[in-house]
């Protein structure tokens, strides 16, 4: 039987946040970009879509996180000293992006096919993500919504980036 495509990076990624172990999470990372454009209209066709202006774009990421450490709970809110606590209003989300790094496991499809390291260098908490945190007599299963800031303009260009591979 020959192999569609043997070319399929499969295989686990561990996470740091600001240099730290954010620890165990389950499943894949879910990594979403998201264009934005305005779309153009012509009146020959009613209200027809005939072309987008590109305007910009997002780029968000959605992560399980298992472990309730200090780096894993600074991790999903750091907009204050600790949960339960959020800092003046009026801070932009940027003062509290720090570089989230994701790193295939040696051995894996995942380090051979790449990415072996994405790095996002703005990135935290989406504002207005629901944190749902459990207690009880069940694992710990934190859904994490991150929103990704592109990295500031080192090159004049106005082209957003929003990760570097390795």
């Amino acid at each position: 039987m020959t192999v569609i495509n043997p070319a399929i990076p499969a295989g686990p990624y561990t996470f740091t946040w600001n240099g730290n172990d954010i620890g165990l999470t389950e499943g894949p990372a879910r990594m979403q970009q998201s264009p934005f454009g305005l779309p153009v209209r012509a009146t020959q066709w009613g209200d027809t879509i005939i072309d987008y202006i590109l305007r910009g774009g997002g780029y968000f990421a959605v992560i399980v996180v298992k472990e309730w450490t200090t780096n894993s709970k600074l991790f999903m809110w750091p907009f204050g000293s600790n949960q339960g606590v959020i800092d003046e209003p009026g801070r932009l989300f940027s003062s509290y992006c720090q570089a989230l790094v994701m790193t295939a496991l040696a051995n894996t499809p995942a380090a051979t096919y790449g990415p072996v390291t994405r790095t996002y260098h703005y990135c935290a908490t989406l504002p207005g993500h629901n944190l749902d945190i459990q207690a009880g007599p069940q694992e710990r299963n934190v859904v994490v919504a991150l929103g990704v800031l592109p990295q500031p303009n080192s090159g004049g260009s106005y082209k957003a980036k929003f990760f570097t591979d390795t």
